[in-house]
């Protein structure tokens, strides 16, 4: 959950992260707030598009990543990763 990207295309164009979780409700960052954070309820699909998780997380604020370092770093872990097996 934390750390995933999501399709929510009522809020968002782009890919969200979620940043958090309580109960069933996900804080998730969106592009068009530079990362800040908004609530939603509904069931998300995720995002199975390493680029595009990265297009979206490149294009969040400067303080997303002072704010967020760890899920930041394992995003980029795993995108590298993915790149050298699977692409």
């Amino acid at each position: 959950m934390i750390g995933t990207f999501y399709w929510d295309l009522q809020h968002s164009e782009w890919p969200v992260l979620c940043v958090s979780s309580q109960n069933e409700d996900l804080l998730l960052s969106k592009v068009e707030f530079g990362g800040d954070y908004y609530w939603s309820t509904g069931p998300l699909e995720p995002v199975n598009n390493v680029v595009q998780e990265l297009e979206a997380i490149g294009r969040f604020g400067d303080w997303f990543y002072k704010e967020h370092k760890d899920i930041y770093q394992k995003i980029i872990v795993e995108a590298l990763y993915t790149i050298k097996h699977f692409l």
